[in-house]
């Protein structure tokens, strides 16, 4: 059982970084240094659906790419044909391309393939800056469409981020984004915890323990959202946000949401991988987190080992 136990505490830790998981499959070059973005002063991003009016039979279309769009082409086959793309695809080509991220899939398709087709059709299309603006509104596009896959429209956010990356000269278009993932987690619960980290990771490598030291969105404009996401209800259906929240609140040590961690720690109908993170931001803090711990009820024999282990390493 101690096993096991220690087993379920790792899985914790494992979960306040998974969050970010997705990030990973990003294989782009880094552009080079960024200046720190000005303060948000321009709106969110305006969702964007491109129609396909275009035949495939358009000469300005090369085969492979018409191949790569055709239903009838093996699933397989059009993920090789996506990764292959060629570079100096002519703007017929990038608007196919835009046009058929912007339709949702078709309810027969696997959604799982589909995930994968987008996200490489997406790796694809940050190669062109001249589209780069309305890549983005159709990145907002997919990100808000609740008929969408969970993993689809986390795969957008993840995109949006590394538009954000590569616009190191549209500073409008920066703000923009940035004013989208804050929409995101004000309003879109499902969400709010990709966008947290996107926010959080902007211009940083989240592959990386950071502390968020020179943190493109500084604490002051970060902090009020964790603190926001740490109030609201925590039933099972917003761990996740509430798991993010505490994993930017712990990386950046946010004195602010300190408070609300202490109640989501004490607060026993909350599932425990999310209590145990809490508990383990707690003893990190300092001041009086020794005296809180051993002051709240477990209720779980998982949470009262966090507590525990977290008492041992205050000594």
């Amino acid at each position: 059982m101690k096993t096991h136990s220690k087993g379920r505490l790792f899985l914790a830790a494992i979960l306040l970084g998974a969050a970010v998981a997705i990030s990973i499959h990003f294989n782009a070059r880094t552009p080079g240094k960024h200046q720190a973005a000005a303060p948000v002063s321009v709106a969110a991003l305006e969702p964007l659906r491109i129609e396909n009016s275009a035949p495939l039979t358009n000469n300005a279309i090369r085969p492979a790419l018409l191949q790569l769009l055709d239903s009838a082409t093996p699933a397989r086959k059009r993920i090789d044909l996506a990764m292959a793309c060629d570079r100096d695809l002519n703007n017929d080509e990038l608007m196919a391309l835009l046009a058929e991220i912007s339709s949702p899939p078709a309810a027969e398709v696997d959604a799982g393939w589909h995930s994968q087709y987008l996200h490489e059709i997406c790796v694809q299309l940050h190669h062109h800056a001249p589209i780069r603006a309305k890549y983005a509104r159709v990145l907002a596009g997919i990100s808000t469409d609740k008929g969408r896959a969970q993993v689809e429209r986390e795969y957008a956010v993840q995109h949006l981020r590394e538009v954000w990356r590569r616009a190191v000269d549209d500073d409008t278009l920066r703000q923009s984004v940035v004013a989208h993932f804050k929409k995101l987690v004000e309003n879109t619960p499902d969400l709010a915890g990709p966008a947290l980290l996107s926010l959080h990771f902007l211009g940083n490598d989240p592959a990386k323990q950071w502390n968020g030291s020179g943190a493109t969105i500084a604490n002051s404009e970060i902090e009020p959202l964790v603190s926001k996401l740490l109030k609201q209800n925590r039933d099972k259906e917003s761990t996740g946000a509430v798991m993010a929240a505490l994993r930017v609140a712990g990386e950046r040590a946010l004195p602010g949401p300190l408070q609300s961690t202490r109640q989501v720690a004490a607060d026993t109908s909350v599932t425990a991988i999310v209590r145990m993170a809490a508990v383990s931001i707690i003893a990190r803090s300092g001041n009086d987190s020794a005296a809180f711990l051993q002051s709240i009820d477990h209720g779980d024999p998982l949470v009262d080992q966090a507590i525990r282990l977290s008492l041992k390493k205050t000594r």
